[in-house]
């Protein structure tokens, strides 16, 4: 499967028949479309430390059939060693949702 990445522009997309996607699809000519969604985006608080944790839904849709080719659910985050022992500022949260989102996706290939 040969992919093409957009970082330069993000589309919000709703459908509610397979139709809707096939002529998504076709309008922008891809064969599948990528659906995520936030489960957590937060600052979370420790003993005596904040630290990041995030938690994403990502599903590859077939525009042509509305099957779902692809989903991951991934979370990360959590005080660091040093965050936790020594109090050290840690990952901020887009840091951490970079990081969710990369680690999601090489699930992929």
């Amino acid at each position: 499967m040969q992919m093409r990445k957009s970082a330069a522009w993000s589309l919000w997309i709703c459908w509610k028949e397979v139709s809707d996607l096939q002529g998504i699809g076709d309008k922008l000519d891809v064969d599948v479309v990528l659906k995520g969604s936030v489960g957590t985006f937060q600052m979370k608080k420790g003993n005596a430390v904040s630290y990041p944790e995030v938690s994403m839904h990502l599903m590859l849709i077939g525009v042509k059939t509305g099957n779902i080719v692809w989903s991951a659910w991934h979370t990360s985050g959590g005080a660091s060693f040093w965050t936790r022992h020594f109090g050290a500022e840690g990952k901020t949260l887009d840091d951490t949702a970079r990081k969710v989102i990369n680690e999601a996706l090489d699930s992929l290939f």
